[in-house]
């Protein structure tokens, strides 16, 4: 089963720092900044 993890905040509290360490952690993860990619699941 796959488990997706959504970051999410204000501008400056961390979030892509957080996403990065979590995939140098995690193995076979990966990193999508995408805000239309949320946008469009998530309206």
């Amino acid at each position: 089963m796959k488990t997706v993890y959504l970051i999410g905040g204000t501008m400056g509290v961390g979030k892509i720092t957080v996403c990065q360490l979590m995939k140098a952690k995690l193995p076979n993860s990966g990193l999508c900044m995408s805000r239309l990619l949320l946008t469009k699941f998530f309206q």
